[in-house]
């Protein structure tokens, strides 16, 4: 008898074992991936600027009213919230920031001079 509740506890330790081995590498690969790379940052970083830059001109020098603009800055506004966050995705918000550059962009070509 007591082979048998040494094999089931000896089984039941590998389980337990087993399932805290798995949720480490579960838990180490969320945060290697929820880590950003310095380039993706940059890159996020460069986007936002080029975009703050063009939203300036599209300002002071072309004169376009905010109502034009507001399409724009409003997402802007919501791809900057998470910036510097554990989770937020650099990458996805440098792709995010050149899309409302080139939106920007067409509002500029589209407004009457």
């Amino acid at each position: 008898m007591t082979r048998h509740g040494s094999r089931r506890e000896d089984r039941g330790k590998r389980k337990s074992l087993l399932w805290v081995a798995m949720l480490a590498l579960v838990l180490l690969t969320s945060l290697l991936t929820a880590c950003a790379s310095q380039a993706q940052v940059d890159q996020a970083h460069a986007n936002k600027a080029k975009l703050d830059q063009e939203l300036t001109h599209a300002r002071n020098d072309l004169g376009l009213p905010e109502r034009l603009l507001t399409p724009v800055t409003s997402q802007e506004k919501k791809v900057a919230n998470g910036d510097g966050g554990l989770t937020y995705d650099y990458d996805s918000a440098a792709k995010s920031y050149t899309s409302l550059y080139n939106q920007l962009l067409a509002i500029e070509q589209s407004a009457p001079q």
